[in-house]
């Protein structure tokens, strides 16, 4: 039992830090190497040749260099496979107008600025080092290949040795972050382990404002990495992952640990002003943690274990289910270039079958085209009706869709009607089986159901964004809200009825309990 323990405490921390990993690179790896074609000479103009074969994809051979030396690379063809060995790179494209140019497979390419900093901080100065990156591996003029090599990405990210999160250039606003970071991840090692007493007292020495300079943290999580769409299935799906700022890295797990650690004490941080807008970020990263856990399921403790079942509704014990409608709907704070990308950028992290026509990514589709075809989709593979509960700004939106449809780009900040919980046991519908379909092309939906009554009262919903507490006066806001739901008393007393008829005696004491103080103090 002892050696077990000792095996399992020595586990994590050498696989964290890419120790197994670099043993593959040089072993069996070695030995076995991938077979990777080098695509034909000819005088066309373009570095593309067509990927004909099932799982074909390109990758990236990045030629050493000094820096300042002109970026030269090369495209080969390579076939998706565990044998195959590369790095993917993930980075924000960035603003399109500013451009560099590269020499790839002897031809003059033109790349955002973003990509072309990412390969010049990425470069080896005495070795090749291969790479998947997204703009320059994906023949992106080809919508019928795209289309295709997308459909992989899933594959390409959780196959990949390890997955280099590129956050920009180093300047003076991040200068030390990095370090910082590995400060509060080796201080806080004991963060799992239980004596969670221990680690509050220990924080309530580390964290002083004279004892760690915030700003580069804080300046660094800004940075627009952390609000993209498409980084959640590609740091998910990693089977580890490097972050890199400049010249500097540091290992994804200790990264996650340090900010994981800054969500577990939130209410300790945010006595730190640049914390408090911080705070959807930190619950991004939360989210992103829950989800590794979900995918690789390696050591949870009873901390990630208590945020998965809050999030998703199950114990983490095998029959997991990350479910798409859940991820998008907790992922609403991120952004993506492309609307449906809402959708398509979860659907290599769900665990559910996506492999529908319903979620086919299809051009000629406009994304409110593709927020009806999801919603349908949920409603027939899942039978429920629980994307119809997903409120959004439906009079803000750019693209027309059915009034059933919610536009994904532009949800509220509040949770959905229904929450994302699936442990309720509540069954309105008292296992009656549903019966909805869809006419008029799709575009009308309809579902049978028993009216119950008809809604007498209507309440400001009680603010729940990021800033509700933000400001001087947030506490008289929150009240104002709360008062507003008691400004009935009628309704109240009426509620109070209608329970009392619907339950057995016995309860009659309970809710008098509960509700007495407040009918007896109300001055409403």
């Amino acid at each position: 039992m002892a050696f077990t323990l000792m095996i399992s405490y020595a586990y994590k921390p050498l696989r964290d830090r890419g120790v197994f990993g670099d043993i593959g690179d040089s072993t069996v790896f070695r030995v076995i190497p991938p077979k990777l074609v080098e695509p034909p000479d000819g005088a066309d103009e373009t570095i593309y040749r067509p990927t004909t074969q099932e799982k074909e994809i390109r990758l990236l051979v990045l030629e050493p260099g000094a820096p300042g030396d002109e970026l030269k690379c090369r495209l080969i063809h390579a076939q998706l496979s565990w044998r195959t060995r590369y790095e993917a790179l993930s980075y924000v494209w960035g603003d399109g107008t500013v451009t560099r140019p590269l020499s790839c497979s002897g031809r003059t390419e033109v790349v955002h600025i973003n990509l072309h900093d990412a390969l010049s901080d990425l470069r080896l100065p005495d070795r090749e080092r291969i790479l998947w990156t997204d703009r320059l591996c994906i023949n992106q003029s080809d919508d019928e290949e795209k289309t295709a090599q997308i459909k992989l990405m899933g594959e390409i990210y959780s196959q990949a040795s390890q997955v280099l999160i590129y956050l920009g250039k180093m300047d003076p606003s991040v200068e030390g972050a990095m370090e910082a970071m590995r400060r509060v991840e080796s201080e806080l090692g004991t963060f799992h382990s239980g004596s969670y007493l221990g680690v509050f007292n220990m924080m309530r020495y580390l964290f002083k404002k004279d004892e760690i300079n915030w700003d580069p943290i804080i300046n660094l999580l800004r940075r627009p990495w952390f609000q993209r769409t498409w980084i959640f299935q590609e740091v998910v799906l990693a089977k580890r992952g490097q972050v890199i700022c400049g010249q500097q890295s540091i290992p994804w797990a200790v990264f996650e640990k340090a900010v994981q650690s800054m969500a577990f004490h939130k209410s300790y941080f945010k006595n730190i002003p640049a914390y408090q807008s911080m705070d959807g970020i930190v619950s991004g990263m939360s989210l992103m943690t829950s989800a590794r856990s979900i995918r690789h399921r390696d050591g949870l403790s009873f901390l990630p274990r208590l945020v998965l079942w809050l999030i998703f509704g199950s114990w983490p014990d095998g029959k997991d289910r990350l479910k798409l409608l859940d991820l998008i709907l907790e992922s609403r704070s991120l952004s993506c270039t492309h609307s449906e990308d809402k959708i398509f950028g979860m659907l290599g992290v769900t665990s559910q079958d996506t492999g529908s026509a319903y979620l086919a990514k299809d051009s000629s589709l406009s994304p409110g085209d593709v927020f009806r075809n999801f919603v349908l989709w949920d409603i027939f593979n899942n039978n429920s009706l629980r994307a119809l509960g997903s409120s959004s700004d439906k009079a803000g939106s750019q693209y027309s869709s059915p009034s059933w449809v919610p536009d994904f780009e532009r949800l509220d900040p509040q949770s959905s009607l229904t929450g994302t919980k699936n442990h309720v046991r509540f069954d309105a519908s008292a296992g009656l089986p549903k019966q909805v379909w869809t006419s008029n092309e799709e575009t009308v939906l309809h579902v049978k159901g028993r009216i119950v009554d008809t809604l007498h009262t209507v309440g400001k919903a009680s603010p729940s964004t990021p800033d509700t507490f933000a400001g001087e006066n947030a506490h008289v806001r929150h009240f104002e809200s709360l008062d507003h739901l008691l400004i009935n008393k009628c309704m109240i007393e009426e509620a109070k009825d209608i329970w009392l008829s619907s339950v057995k005696s016995r309860n009659k004491s309970r809710w008098e309990n509960d509700l007495g103080a407040l009918l007896a103090d109300s001055d409403l």
